[in-house]
């Protein structure tokens, strides 16, 4: 995997990340149906690469950090 394309998913992250009102909105913006992970990483093996790395840790990380949705609590 090219780890131009991780750093690219991480800061594409930190921009969806500042935006969103809620870990939902950010995971649905980044890793939903038409987000940018599906873009970044069409491929299912790339996927599961970047899965392994640091900036994916980091992403799933800022998630955890987002407030949990409202509707959903």
């Amino acid at each position: 995997m090219d780890p131009k394309k991780a750093q690219e998913a991480l800061r594409i992250a930190q921009e969806l990340a500042k935006q969103a009102k809620s870990a939902t909105d950010f995971h649905n913006a980044f890793f939903g149906v038409g987000g940018k992970f599906g873009d970044l990483f069409p491929i299912r093996s790339e996927r599961e690469l970047f899965a392994k790395t640091p900036e994916y840790q980091e992403i799933v990380r800022m998630r955890a950090a987002l407030p949990p949705d409202r509707a959903a609590s």
